[in-house]
């Protein structure tokens, strides 16, 4: 056991050099740059290389040949959903102007539904007044009726009133005849005396 400070300074020269390299190497298929270290930043600051490397060397057996073959058919079923997906949806595209209309009568029911609950109530009045209604329309029929029958008899009046005009002038023309003709008589008949 004789222990030499040269040789251990020598040895761990050689293992500092070792170490080196191996970091060069590292280096070499990494890469020094800052974007490519700013991969390893999130795994490296929250743990060790040893920890960083065996997820990345998990990673990388993910991208084995049976592995991309299962993602390949994964993404090509993934594209078939996406394609039928765009094509219903081209053909409700199509229907947009059904659809503006529906968002309309939506707009309209959800307006006029406060309405909804004063409906029963406003239809059970209009029932209501349609009995009144219809009276007061069978009032207005009867009065339109009577109206135009007083109009005929007003009618009837006037002719009546030039008619019994008519007969008084006739009747008192006939009246001043026949005094003329009695007094006509008297003269004949006093002279017939004498």
């Amino acid at each position: 056991m004789i222990y030499l400070p040269e040789r251990a300074r020598m040895q761990e020269t050689a293992r500092i050099a070792q170490l080196e390299q191996r970091l060069a190497r590292l280096e070499g298929v990494v890469g020094s740059g800052d974007d490519k270290l700013a991969k390893f930043t999130p795994n490296l600051k929250t743990q060790g290389v040893i920890e960083a490397i065996q997820q990345l060397a998990a990673k990388s057996a993910l991208l084995n040949s049976t592995q991309v073959e299962v993602m390949e058919g994964r993404i090509a079923t993934l594209c078939h959903r996406l394609d039928s997906v765009a094509q219903k949806k081209s053909a409700l595209s199509a229907d947009t102007e059904r659809d503006q209309k529906i968002a309309e009568m939506y707009n309209i029911v959800q307006k006029t539904e406060p309405m909804a609950q004063v409906l029963p109530e406003t239809i059970e009045r209009m029932i209501a007044l349609n009995a009144i209604h219809s009276r007061a329309a069978e009032f207005n029929k009867s009065l339109s009726q009577l109206e135009e029958v007083q109009s005929q008899i007003t009618g009837s009046l006037e002719s009546n009133k030039s008619l019994l005009k008519g007969i008084q002038e006739s009747f008192a023309s006939n009246l001043e005849a026949i005094r003329k003709n009695i007094n006509h008589l008297e003269d004949r008949l006093s002279k017939l005396k004498k």
